[in-house]
């Protein structure tokens, strides 16, 4: 497969099993409040994973401004000039930036790439670079037109990148500005579902250690055994955390790699 075609594979592709990972993440959410959805509810959560019955049911239905700062999220009220004008000089900047890269490649064909990229070799490092802003801005200008049904739903706006660039650390780069939609229901569909089996998994075997601990010394209060452990399990472990961020990232790594497993793909080039 040429390598300018591939930004419109990956977006196609990834558009197969998207619809099937929201349904997986709609069946995760409250069947009381699901069964209050309307059509276009369903419409607002698949595009935006998030709609105004959830809102309600967290109780979050008035304007968050911490929500507002940590993932630019735009209420309707605030829509004002500036941010239309913001909005549409980011548009026209991503495109101008994606019909630059997209022409460097019709005249500098990018070749294909076995293994990793050595840190030495300048030409090779800037034309990942090149592409690697190619797939981004491919992927800003995809999610442009859920802008029309965000204004005909009358739904918060939430970019689907929070300026990168200004990330303060890895962990606020992949928790509130990078790919936004997809983070939310990785988190729903990994992260959350790994740390409450891990957590049942240590309430079971502390059961199973109080129970014995209780067999050995019959003479000890059940108070005292049971403080230590209930104050342990109160706290997230962080072991319990690596591992639900094991499996995001995980979860993350074969939301990639699928798109990649069509007939004429070629996994080899790596960015």
């Amino acid at each position: 497969m040429p390598p300018a075609i591939i930004p419109y594979w990956l977006c196609l592709a990834f558009c197969r099993i998207f619809f099937v990972l929201k349904s997986w993440e709609i069946a995760t959410k409250d069947s009381s409040c699901i069964k209050t959805w309307s059509f276009w509810d369903y419409v607002e959560f698949l595009l935006t994973s998030d709609n105004r019955p959830l809102r309600v049911h967290r109780g979050c239905e008035l304007q968050d401004p911490r929500a507002s700062k940590k993932y630019g999220i735009v209420y309707p009220k605030d829509r004002n000039v500036h941010f239309y004008l913001s909005l549409g000089f980011k548009w026209i900047a991503t495109w101008a930036a994606y019909g630059f890269t997209k022409a460097y490649f019709d005249v500098f064909p990018l070749q294909n790439l076995s293994g990793l990229v050595s840190p030495i070799n300048i030409s090779q490092l800037g034309n990942c670079l090149i592409y690697a802003i190619m797939l981004l801005c491919c992927l800003e200008l995809s999610f442009a037109p859920l802008f029309a049904f965000v204004l005909v739903l009358d739904a918060p706006y939430a970019p689907i990148f929070n300026k990168p660039y200004i990330a303060t650390s890895l962990r606020d780069f992949w928790s509130n500005r990078w790919n936004l939609i997809i983070k939310e229901f990785i988190h729903t569909l990994a992260f959350k579902p790994t740390l409450e089996l891990c957590k049942s998994w240590f309430l079971k075997s502390e059961e199973a250690l109080l129970s014995n601990m209780a067999d050995d010394n019959p003479s000890q209060s059940d108070a005292s055994i049971i403080v230590s452990p209930t104050q342990t399990v109160t706290q997230h472990n962080p072991v319990h955390m690596a591992l639900a961020l094991m499996a995001g990232f995980l979860f993350s790594g074969l939301l990639h790699e699928v798109p990649l497993l069509g007939p004429d793909s070629h996994p080899a080039v790596i960015i």
